[in-house]
């Protein structure tokens, strides 16, 4: 691997030259134990990795051991993106129209804005050419966790890249935070529960590294991508995009009145849970669909008592989870 530049900062303390890429250290910095029995509230569980899965029981972030920061957000080596590569095969191209991260509660002082941002893959497995960027978010907007959950902030792609490739990356950019010195960092599993190999983050230097050669870490960021089936006139109702043991289909009807239908399918037995956001990603209801066999699958949701409008809906079991839209009329 390449050696990072050495570069010279001033710090607090007198003058510090940061370590090479490879003598990278890191420690547990904040770690939420997730309510797994649903006894403190309804929304007190993470929907990432996934539900039933002893990796989704704790989520957390580390720190370098010897300077300030997150491995996955800003930090002393002002690191400027975190991507995670996703694989989403299927019948049908997608477009991404947002994604949902997962925040600790910033360290507010400037106020400026971090993006979503998605890439294609090269060769080599490092993200690529950048497709699409999301809107701006400020800082005072993340959704910041509670004691037993972590709750996503959601980013909306105004012009949604269309994705023809299966494999791609979702990065958040925390670049502009070091200008108005914000802090932010971004949850990921606890290291052994993810491929580092698949995550990784562009350096100052605009190169991009893998976090299991940087940090000797094996960790996935908690970043999802919001999908949405391509041409309605052209996508038919056996379209499908699969993530992991996931495939979902398109809703039907949608745009919905009174009810909507929601297709998938498991490529194993799962317990299913299905949940309904706004589209400021607060949750208006939770389906818990118990146990399901391999096959597909459609599950009855009714909207004559949900205002007019653009949902988000997620499907998650213990082998992944998907999100995708849709669109309630009167």
């Amino acid at each position: 691997m390449q050696f990072r530049p050495l570069l010279v900062f001033l710090i607090a303390f007198g003058f510090s030259a940061v370590p090479f890429a490879q003598n990278r250290a890191i420690e547990p910095s904040e770690t939420v134990y997730l309510n797994k029995k649903r006894n403190a509230r309804d929304n007190a569980i993470v929907s990432y990795p996934s539900i039933n899965d002893d990796c989704s029981r704790t989520v957390t972030l580390y720190s370098p051991s010897n300077a300030w920061g997150y491995v996955s957000g800003t930090n002393f080596y002002e690191d400027q993106e975190q991507a995670q590569l996703l694989t989403f095969t299927g019948s049908t191209q997608f477009l991404v129209i947002g994604a949902a991260a997962y925040f600790n509660t910033p360290g507010i002082v400037g106020d400026s804005t971090i993006t979503a941002k998605v890439y294609s893959m090269k060769d080599n497995g490092a993200p690529d050419a950048l497709l699409g960027t999301s809107a701006p978010v400020n800082v005072s907007a993340v959704t910041p966790p509670s004691d037993t959950s972590v709750e996503f902030t959601l980013f909306g792609f105004p012009d949604a890249p269309f994705l023809t490739d299966s494999n791609f990356f979702v990065a958040i950019d925390f670049s502009a935070l070091y200008t108005s010195l914000d802090t932010l960092g971004l949850f990921t599993t606890e290291d052994g529960c993810g491929d580092g190999s698949n995550t990784y983050q562009r350096f100052v230097d605009t190169n991009w590294g893998s976090i299991d050669t940087v940090w000797i870490l094996n960790a996935d960021l908690l970043i999802e991508a919001v999908v949405e089936f391509g041409d309605s006139v052209t996508t038919s109702a056996d379209d499908f995009i699969k993530h992991d043991g996931l495939k979902l289909y398109p809703p039907t009807p949608n745009p919905a009145k009174d009810y909507t239908v929601l297709h998938y399918e498991l490529d194993q037995e799962e317990t299913v849970q299905i949940t309904i956001f706004d589209l400021a990603g607060r949750r208006v209801r939770t389906i818990d669909s118990g146990l399901k066999n391999a096959g597909r699958h459609q599950e009855e949701l009714l909207t004559n008592d949900l205002a007019p409008g653009n949902y988000f809906y997620r499907i998650n079991t213990a082998s992944g989870s998907m999100m995708s839209t849709l669109v309630v009329q009167r």
